[in-house]
């Protein structure tokens, strides 16, 4: 009796979970994953500290890294943008300098983010 008691509660345990993962799989595909084809670009964290800029060019999304570290406070994390000099080893479709880091202020506000060049 206990063990079937033990089952369901184990059962009941992994569905929810899997109710879980699958939640928010579905949210990705209908809200992020379409709003992130409409802009044409995305940013996201890589590991611990630093984020990927990236641009769908063609069909293939292309990106570059912009170094980060992760802070403790108010301000969650402050990204280091490269120079303008430091900022042409980056290919050629990344060279609007500017407008990605616009970019990556809207994904990343100020409210949580520090910035220095």
């Amino acid at each position: 009796m206990i063990y079937k008691l033990i089952i369901y509660v184990l059962a009941l345990i992994i569905l929810i979970i899997i109710g879980i993962i699958l939640f928010y799989n579905i949210k990705w595909f209908l809200f992020q994953r379409p709003k992130e084809n409409k802009r044409g670009w995305r940013t996201k964290s890589s590991g611990r500290d630093n984020i990927i800029y990236q641009e769908k060019i063609g069909n293939e999304w292309k990106g570059i890294e912009i170094e980060g570290e992760m802070l403790v406070g108010r301000k969650s994390k402050v990204l280091y943008f490269n120079s303008e000099k430091e900022w042409k080893r980056y290919p050629e479709w990344a060279q609007n300098r500017n407008q990605i880091i616009e970019r990556v202020k809207i994904d990343w506000p100020p409210e949580r983010t520090e910035y220095q060049n």
